[in-house]
């Protein structure tokens, strides 16, 4: 869900009680648990307002048996980009923008179990300033726990998730900011929750099961490929922006 919607169409808010609650009530009836939002990366054809994550709390707290997934894990890139936002995040290295606030509901109220953080776009940014991640894997992990961290790349935009995959699957946490600020370590069983095994338990998927019932596993062929072969593969999808016949800018994809 978009509550950011583009700015020809007004936005919405998690907790407004006359729009989005009828439909969290109709959910619950349709026995749908899973609720995905896009929180953070205000692009900028969204309403900034309605990406901001302010308006969780009440609405997981009013629904504590629907699980709010936010996409994105809140993170707006926009504050870092301005001299004020470099300063502040030198300042103050547990901050980052809007992650922050979503970690402020969960320190609000510790109780709350019904609010996960997905990794799309987000890891694929942070893991470019190592030290930032370590500061938002220990806060995540401290507060929210390593079993409500789910695994997303949006590579559609950018290529490979090869690359994003095997860096988390590299990334140690910085030793000594861990032991400044007491953060929990990531360790790869940690990983292999983030990774798919917190998705499959909310969507009541058993993995083992599934295997076994697959006559033909792609994805293990193509590892025992890789296994022969580690060498990465270089090939990119992607989009791009590009003028149509017309001249109007619209998105496109490519392969290089």
């Amino acid at each position: 869900m978009y509550p950011g919607a583009p700015e020809r169409i007004p936005g919405w808010a998690l907790d407004d009680e006359r729009i989005a609650y009828p439909c969290w009530e109709k959910t619950r009836k349709l026995g749908i648990k899973n609720l995905c939002v896009h929180k953070g990366l205000p692009l900028g054809f969204f309403t900034e307002e309605y990406c901001h994550p302010k308006d969780v709390e009440k609405a997981a707290r009013d629904f504590p048996d629907l699980n709010f997934i936010i996409y994105h894990s809140a993170l707006h890139l926009g504050p870092l980009m301005a001299r004020e936002g470099r300063e502040k995040a030198a300042a103050e290295p547990q901050w980052i923008p809007w992650c922050s606030d979503l970690f402020a509901i969960k320190k609000r109220n510790p109780k709350l179990t019904n609010i996960y953080l997905e990794l799309g776009s987000t890891f694929a940014q942070l893991h470019l300033n190592p030290k930032m991640l370590t500061h938002f894997f220990g806060q995540a992990l401290a507060l929210f726990g390593a079993d409500h961290i789910l695994w997303g790349t949006d590579c559609l935009w950018s290529g490979s998730p090869q690359p994003v995959i095997t860096s988390l699957r590299t990334f140690k946490m910085d030793a000594e900011i861990a032991s400044k600020y007491r953060y929990p370590d990531l360790t790869d069983a940690d990983k292999n929750l983030i990774f798919g095994l917190n998705a499959a338990r909310l969507y009541g998927i058993d993995p083992k099961a599934r295997r076994k019932a697959l006559q033909y596993d792609h994805v293990a062929e193509l590892k025992r490929e890789y296994e022969v072969d580690p060498r990465p593969e270089s090939t990119a999808y992607g989009w791009v922006w590009v003028d149509d016949a017309e001249g109007r800018r619209i998105m496109a994809g490519v392969k290089g």
